[in-house]
Order: structure tokens, then C-alpha cells, then sequence
């Protein structure tokens, strides 16, 4: 019978998570725990950063075409005002 892949996800990597941080709070050290759970959250942060980059870049039906040039140059800078 295979597991549910609810009950995998949850056995096999959110519990050993949460054991590590239980530990960490009860036995080691309060800052040791901050420091776990900020390491849990930058990690989660780029995980799902390049996740939703990679699905925003993939859902994107249309092509990006460049705009034609305007007649000035827009990041030119302009005259100095002079002092009569």
C-alpha cells in the first residue's frame, strides 16, 4: 500500500524540523533556536522565491518585444539653466 503524500511530507521532513527545534529550545539554547529558525525561514524564503520566479517565467504567454526609440534621447541631460 503506498503512503499518502500528505503523511510523507509530513513524517519524513516537518517532524525531524520540528524535533531539531524543540531540541534546540529545550536543550541547547534560546538563541540557538533563533538562530534555527531564522535559518528555516531564509531557506524557505529562497525556496520559494526561485519557485515562484520559475512559475511566473513559465506561465508568461507573451513575448517581451522592445519599444521602438524616441525621437530625443530621453537620458540626456538637459541644458543648464545660465544666470543673465
Amino acid at each position: 500500500m503506498f503512503p499518502n503524500p500528505i503523511e510523507v511530507v509530513c513524517i519524513y521532513i516537518v517532524q525531524p524540523i520540528i524535533d531539531l527545534l524543540a531540541y534546540l529550545l529545550n536543550e541547547v539554547h534560546f538563541l540557538a533556536f533563533m538562530a534555527g529558525c531564522a535559518v528555516l525561514g531564509i531557506t524557505l524564503g529562497l525556496m520559494f522565491g526561485i519557485i515562484s520566479v520559475i512559475w511566473y517565467k513559465c506561465s508568461r504567454e507573451t513575448k517581451v518585444t522592445k519599444k521602438e526609440e524616441f525621437e530625443g534621447n530621453v537620458n540626456k541631460p538637459t541644458k543648464a539653466i545660465k544666470n543673465e
